[in-house]
């Protein structure tokens, strides 16, 4: 059975760009730029309008379980960013991979052109 992959969306849909990055950047760098321009056809996304659940702290007591089994830690991890950045913040966006929609990430864009975002939180507690 032969291994089906992404399409190249780099050459059809962004063939113009694909031409200039290939003119002015080396080919170990172009492959990583398509492999994320591909990539970023498997997540949703969508700019939130209400904030009002991401403000809610959320209380953790380790005595009842453990954070992990019932907590969406994405979701903890947004209240905090929301409460510590709220004045600053453009927009909120919620991210969803295409295949996993059930475990949403948040994107906070910031007034400074800086963002924060759960997605780190992964990476930072496994």
């Amino acid at each position: 059975m032969p291994f089906i992959s992404l399409p190249n969306i780099y050459n059809t849909i962004f063939s113009d760009v694909d031409l200039e990055i290939r003119t002015f950047i080396t080919l170990l760098i172009v492959n990583k730029i398509h492999e994320q321009i591909n990539y970023s056809f498997l997540y949703n996304v969508k700019i939130l309008v209400d904030y009002m659940a991401l403000q809610k702290d959320r209380e953790i007591n380790c005595e009842i379980a453990c954070l992990d089994e019932v907590f969406d830690l994405p979701q903890v991890k947004a209240s905090t960013i929301f409460n510590e950045y709220h004045n600053r913040i453009v927009h909120i966006w919620e991210v969803r991979h295409v295949k996993y929609s059930d475990i949403p990430h948040f994107v906070f864009l910031l007034a400074d052109g800086n963002y924060q975002c759960t997605c780190k939180l992964l990476m930072m507690s496994g």
